[in-house]
């Protein structure tokens, strides 16, 4: 098992990401140590920033995406949301 302490400087966001990295080994090393073979997936999130004048700017949306009410409305019923 990896449990070893160790220290990072840095945000929350980057010690986040590096413990999950070090999870995402542990995983792959458990995984090699018992024989199985897969494929392992990680997201990385960032903060957003770079995309504030396009992904969350509702005229560039709907001027390079489209209308989104149609998924919005199906996401509201999915999840209940009136």
């Amino acid at each position: 098992m990896c449990t070893r302490p160790f220290a990072v400087r840095g945000t929350p966001l980057d010690i986040e990401q590096v413990v999950g990295a070090m999870r995402v080994l542990c995983l792959a090393h458990q995984m090699m140590r018992k024989g199985k073979t897969g494929s392992i997936v990680t997201l990385l999130c960032d903060s957003g920033e770079r995309y504030l004048d396009t992904y969350y700017n509702p005229q560039w949306v709907e001027s390079t995406i489209g209308s989104l009410s149609e998924a919005n409305l199906h996401l509201y019923q999915l999840l209940n949301i009136d």
